[in-house]
């Protein structure tokens, strides 16, 4: 009986499973992008910030219509909606973000913007 053969079972699950993560081929693509830790991804996602939440009668559904009515944006790229008391969050496409950020400060009327990128919690 051989007592590697769970490991074995095991590496090659997880091979067939994560076979372009764990490809050494890519590894050059993954540094890349660590090396350029001053850019942006902007093929990926951008978390906004939005001033309403439940105290103004919002809701995840009319979050994403008031985003949709505001900047055409597929319902299927409004995602991860967090609707807190007195804020919200949502998460879209990085190419969008900022256009619905714009398109967002037209509104405003002189009051603070109603949506901005989301800050981290080391308030970055």
């Amino acid at each position: 009986m051989e007592t590697n053969k769970p490991i074995k079972i095991l590496s090659a699950l997880l091979s067939y499973a994560f076979n372009e993560e764990l490809d050494p081929g890519t590894y050059g693509r993954i540094k890349e992008s660590v090396a350029t830790e001053g850019d942006i991804n902007k093929h990926g996602k951008a978390r906004l910030f939005v001033a309403l939440g439940k105290k103004d009668k919002l809701r995840p559904e009319s979050l994403e219509k008031l985003v949709r009515d505001t900047f055409p944006v597929k319902p299927k790229d409004i995602t991860d909606i967090q609707v807190m008391d007195n804020f919200s969050f949502i998460t879209v496409p990085f190419e969008n973000a900022e256009a619905i950020i714009k398109a967002f400060k037209i509104m405003k009327n002189g009051k603070k913007p109603l949506v901005m990128h989301a800050r981290g919690k080391n308030g970055s």
